[in-house]
């Protein structure tokens, strides 16, 4: 089965942070797809909370990447 999904994508605002961005397409994609495709494609989106979250629990060391642990 060949699933074909096309969608324009709009353009990042100046003012907008990268985060913000990604977060406006995952909520576009997801108003536009249901939930069965985008798992039959495997895209679903961490939301912006979670990803925040994330990154701020890295930690930098010798110029290598870290999670820290709890």
């Amino acid at each position: 089965m060949k699933l074909e999904l096309i969608m324009k994508l709009p353009e990042k605002s100046k003012q907008e942070a990268l985060a913000e961005y990604a977060q406006r397409l995952s909520e576009l994609y997801s108003r536009s797809y249901n939930i069965d495709i985008r798992k039959l494609k495997g895209q679903i989106f961490t939301p912006e909370q979670v990803s925040r979250f994330i990154a701020n629990h890295m930690i930098h060391f010798n110029g290598e990447k870290f999670f820290t642990a709890y």
